[in-house]
């Protein structure tokens, strides 16, 4: 995968990720700490480290994921159509992951157990 692709593809990708992650364990974090002045306290320190997270541990599990998928797409269907599919495939999983975040809530991602 080019540097132009992989900067179009995987950064946002990660982002994103994040975001839905974020946005779930807001919905745990609720039932944990009801206090809101804590539980402020709790997000800051979760977005601050989780950025590292992201940017050191979960970027290049995802980034390796997806050029896999992206090279394997590429062998299958062609340069141009291969690569069609594959940015559709992965919008497409994202705007689920996210319909599902925001239309049905973040409990509809969480095992039965933990709703």
């Amino acid at each position: 995968m080019k540097a132009r692709t992989r900067a179009m593809i995987i950064l946002p990708v990660c982002l994103l990720f994040w975001n839905a992650v974020e946005e779930v364990a807001q919905y745990e974090l609720a039932r944990f700490v009801p206090n809101p002045y804590y539980r402020t306290a709790a997000i800051i320190v979760m977005l601050a480290f989780g950025f590292t997270l992201i940017a050191d541990f979960v970027s290049p599990w995802i980034a390796a994921l997806l050029e896999k998928h992206y090279k394997n797409s590429k062998k299958m269907m062609g340069k141009t159509l291969g690569t069609l599919a594959f940015c559709l495939v992965t919008l497409g999983c994202i705007y689920l992951l996210y319909f599902m975040i925001y239309i049905k809530g973040p409990q509809s991602v969480l095992p039965p157990p933990w709703r």
